[in-house]
């Protein structure tokens, strides 16, 4: 069995509504609604594609990770 080297990334939402359309980049754990922000898993191999990709999107403020 191999295992996959992931990064946690911590995204900042303006509105914690936009939670489902980020599910899609990778595997959420953790999202607190008072302080609109995600923690997500990603593969270590895709996660510049992934952060490239979320900071386009107009309502992501920050991702830190």
């Amino acid at each position: 069995m191999n295992l996959i080297p992931r990064v946690s990334l911590i995204i900042y939402l303006k509105h914690i509504k936009h939670e489902r359309q980020i599910r899609k980049y990778g595997h959420i754990v953790h999202s607190n609604r008072q302080r609109k922000y995600v923690v997500m898993y990603v593969n270590e191999a895709d996660a510049d594609y992934v952060v490239h990709k979320l900071m386009q999107l107009k309502y992501v403020r920050d991702i830190d990770g």
